[in-house]
């Protein structure tokens, strides 16, 4: 086979022509990226930081909604949801926080009816009875069954309570839970917190006008009756169901009783 011959003197300056070029363009372009960068190290660092810090906002946002009475909405609130309510918990806009949740449940009730009944086959029969009650208005009724129920299905997921947990380390099944990772931990706070909902006689502050599971379902509160607290009992009950249900699935912490 005959050999091609060797590039011209001219052409090998043609070629060198090139190759200086590529390295300029490319010079140019490495330039420009670190400069792009530079310009937007900051607003990085921001985000990592942000993404860094994201479980503890979530945590004290849940923790702080959960404490006036309000869960999160997994399938229809974003994450960012619970901290912009926080926020204005803190700012002391009750009233528009509160208004927004109940025509957020009020809107969902039907939804949250058809998944829960598709989430826990086994109390279709008594979710059924209790969101008719609501509609009905008959919520002397429907406050305290919905509470039970939530306790009842953290019992059938988990294999403990919700509100009466043994002492010390005999709650094992909890402890799973407290060991997953920091976002996880985060969704799962107000099971880790003495909210509202579970605070005890000597606990409760004078003046306490919150959802408390003792005061319904022990006879102590006569004003429970109220489309506020009901709502607030179907959130707790759904998302109590909805996260025990995800996280367990996720991470296959423990099988379903």
């Amino acid at each position: 086979m005959t050999k091609a011959p060797p590039p011209r003197p001219t052409e090998f300056a043609e070629i060198l022509q090139s190759l200086a070029q590529l390295g300029q363009n490319f010079m140019r372009i490495i330039e420009t990226a670190a400069e792009a960068f530079k310009r937007a190290a900051p607003g990085i660092l921001s985000l990592i930081e942000a993404v860094n810090r994201m479980p503890d906002v979530l945590k004290d946002a849940l923790v702080r909604l959960a404490d006036e009475g309000w869960y999160m909405d997994w399938e229809a609130m974003s994450l960012q949801e619970p901290a912009e309510l926080a926020q204005w918990y803190l700012a002391g806009q009750h009233q528009e926080v509160e208004d927004r949740l109940v025509e957020h449940y009020r809107r969902r009730l039907l939804e949250i009816e058809e998944e829960l009944v598709t989430l826990i086959p086994t109390r279709a029969h008594i979710f059924r009875q209790v969101f008719v009650a609501h509609r009905q208005g008959l919520f002397y009724l429907t406050v305290p069954t919905l509470l039970a129920q939530a306790d009842g299905v953290c019992v059938e997921l988990l294999g403990e309570h919700y509100f009466m947990r043994p002492p010390g380390n005999k709650a094992e099944r909890f402890a799973q839970l407290s060991d997953l990772e920091a976002l996880t931990k985060a969704l799962l706070a107000p099971f880790f917190t003495e909210t509202s909902i579970r605070l005890g006689t000597k606990k409760r502050p004078e003046g306490f006008d919150k959802l408390n599971r003792h005061l319904v379902l022990h006879g102590e509160s006569f004003d429970y009756g109220t489309e506020v607290r009901s709502l607030q009992a179907v959130a707790f009950l759904y998302y109590v169901a909805v996260t025990l249900a995800r996280v367990l699935e996720r991470h296959r912490v423990l099988p379903a009783n």
